[in-house]
């Protein structure tokens, strides 16, 4: 195996068990701002692990307390892709996330 692939895989295995989470706040109108959040949780996940990532999420996710939706993490350089939980904490736009 090539040095290059044991550190993709290094940092695969650092994303997926990393079971990061954090909050913030993302909203516009009566729908999320579903581009910050990407930042918000990329930025997130390079400051709990050290791992670089793009965030995919949802477009058009409408504001309501308690709800969920997941965005797909991908380490730069490529990688296994890591599954992010979003929960809707209020009304107001305030979400929580776990990386999975």
């Amino acid at each position: 195996m090539s040095t290059a692939r044991i550190s993709l895989s290094a940092v695969a295995v650092a994303l997926a068990l990393a079971a990061t989470g954090c909050e913030a706040s993302v909203s516009v109108g009566d729908t999320l701002n579903t581009d910050k959040a990407e930042t918000e949780i990329a930025k997130g996940i390079e400051e709990q692990t050290g791992v670089k990532a793009t965030v995919a999420c949802p477009d058009d996710v409408e504001i309501k307390k308690g709800d969920t939706f997941t965005c797909k993490a991908t380490p730069e350089g490529g990688g296994e892709t890591g599954t992010v939980t979003v929960t809707q904490k209020d009304d107001e736009g305030n979400i929580s996330w776990n990386l999975k």
